[in-house]
């Protein structure tokens, strides 16, 4: 009976302790606290673009080929295949 309660105290003991953890987040970088400093103004208008050009490896199966589009599946391959594609970022686009 002894060993039980033992047993159950520390247990206890430690649940209470892994839960009590306090975990801090990174305070906001200085950039982005002031909005006089943020660097959008010194970007060029021909760089503000929602395009981003994406590099990829992936060890998914290529399917076959429509339209001279490469597909990926949801099966796995042996080997890796890599490559890049421009994903366009926003609401509302057709594709």
């Amino acid at each position: 009976m002894l060993l039980r309660t033992l047993s159950v105290f520390i247990l206890s003991a430690a649940l209470l302790a892994g839960c009590s953890a306090s975990h801090q987040l990174m305070p906001t970088p200085n950039i982005y606290l002031d909005e006089g400093r943020h660097p959008d103004s010194r970007v060029p208008s021909l760089l503000k673009t929602n395009l981003v050009d994406i590099l990829y490896l992936t060890d998914r199966a290529q399917e076959s080929l429509e339209d001279a589009e490469l597909n990926y599946g949801f099966k796995r391959s042996a080997s890796l295949a890599f490559g890049s594609t421009v994903v366009e970022i926003g609401k509302d686009l057709t594709g």
